[in-house]
């Protein structure tokens, strides 16, 4: 952990995520609010995540994993692609189960 804070990786971030607030405060960029808040929760995230953990793939930080589970419970709905939280729930379980 001592090393990725040393690095100065984590230190840029910092500065990255500073600079993007001064950048976002002129006309609203959802875009640039939303890596905002991605990189002040990855800031304190990695702390807390080397303190229990030698490495983490940040590859795995992505959202592709998500949007391919979401895309899995909707098809398993057929033609009815827009679930109700009912059936959103019986479909996770069918996919757990199989």
């Amino acid at each position: 952990m001592d090393k990725l804070l040393n690095s100065g990786s984590y230190d840029r971030t910092k500065q990255l995520r500073i600079y993007i607030t001064k950048i976002s405060a002129k006309p609203y960029k959802p875009s640039i609010t939303e890596w905002q808040v991605t990189l002040s929760a990855f800031l304190l995230l990695v702390p807390e995540l080397f303190e229990k953990m030698k490495f983490v793939l940040l590859s795995h930080f992505n959202p592709d994993a998500l949007e391919n589970y979401f895309s899995q419970v909707r098809r398993k709905g057929g033609s009815n692609d827009h679930p109700t939280p009912v059936y959103f729930l019986q479909r996770t379980r069918m996919l757990l189960a199989e």
